[in-house]
């Protein structure tokens, strides 16, 4: 996906953060790819498609609840061409150094620093909490002063005790936190790994591009993303697969090849083991309500 779009955030008038009540015709051209200094708290009322949250892809719908960290890209596209699902949703901006003194103080906020540096990676909480959380959502958005940040805190509070499933690889996180040199690296490793995904890939492949020895290249990969390289090629392979899924009708079957997976069991077995449900199950949106239960 392209650069990210770096968005200035205004809080609201009077306000340490920024919450709003929105709706719109169409994600593409309100909610670009972008990120901000700000952790983002988004409630979606009323849309479905597809979630990009860093490297990680997935369906949404009616319900979906987001944080995403500081700097995390991300973006919604709403399914078109239906317009009872024209985008509605609540969104909470706030930064982080404005809790910091609080946070560094008070014993009793352990669970949200905890919470915060696991929004890092983005945060999707089960539908059943978020329809617990829905007033206080909606009255963070509507009120102000310092019951709007009571609400804010009430909403942080929830989220902490129930943790969430973490979205973007720890791969993703740590290679967007790197010097510049690994990061160059990296995004000649993320370029050639996505322009291959039909075919065989190989780490001595990428370590000759790279002028660097297959045990060399070994060590530096894990160091600085810590996993494997074949990990990141399989990641990369579903999250491909998973967009063509939700966002094309190929046959199934094809997806598989043109993802690099020439035995359709070969790619179950991997969709299933990153997304916890089949390709087809997952065209479906059946694993959406499933997984986060």
């Amino acid at each position: 996906m392209q650069s990210a779009i770096v968005e200035h955030i205004v809080n609201n008038q009077y306000s340490s953060f920024h919450a709003a009540h929105r709706q719109c015709a169409d994600f593409a051209s309100e909610h670009a790819w972008h990120c901000h200094q700000q952790l983002e708290l988004t409630w979606i009322i009323r849309s479905q498609g597809v979630r990009y949250v860093g490297d990680h892809v997935d369906y949404y719908g009616p319900g979906d609840l987001v944080l995403c960290g500081a700097n995390l890209p991300h973006c919604w596209r709403n399914q078109l061409g239906d317009n009872t699902h024209n985008p509605e949703w609540i969104t909470i901006q706030f930064a982080q150094p404005m809790l910091q003194p609080m946070l560094a103080t008070l014993p009793e906020t352990e669970p949200l620093v905890r919470l915060l540096d696991n929004a890092q990676q983005g945060l999707v909480f089960p539908t059943a909490l978020c329809q617990q959380l829905a007033p206080v959502l909606t009255a963070t958005a509507q009120t102000s002063g310092l019951q709007r940040f009571i609400h804010l805190l009430q909403l942080l509070d929830t989220l902490a005790q129930n943790g969430g499933q973490q979205l973007a690889s720890l791969g993703y996180f740590k290679a967007n936190h790197l010097d510049g040199t690994h990061l160059q690296r990296l995004a000649i490793i993320h370029d050639y790994i996505s322009s291959h995904l039909a075919t065989s890939i190989t780490q001595a492949d990428i370590a000759q591009q790279l002028g660097m020895s297959a045990s060399a290249f070994s060590k530096f990969f894990r160091a600085a993303t810590g996993q494997t390289f074949m990990s990141l090629v399989k990641l990369l392979r579903i999250n491909e697969a998973s967009k063509l899924l939700l966002t094309t009708d190929q046959r199934i079957t094809d997806i598989a090849l043109n993802c690099g997976y020439q035995h359709t069991s070969h790619f179950d077995q991997h969709f299933k083991e990153l997304k916890g449900c089949s390709p087809i199950e997952f065209r479906q949106g059946k694993h959406t309500a499933e997984n986060l239960r």
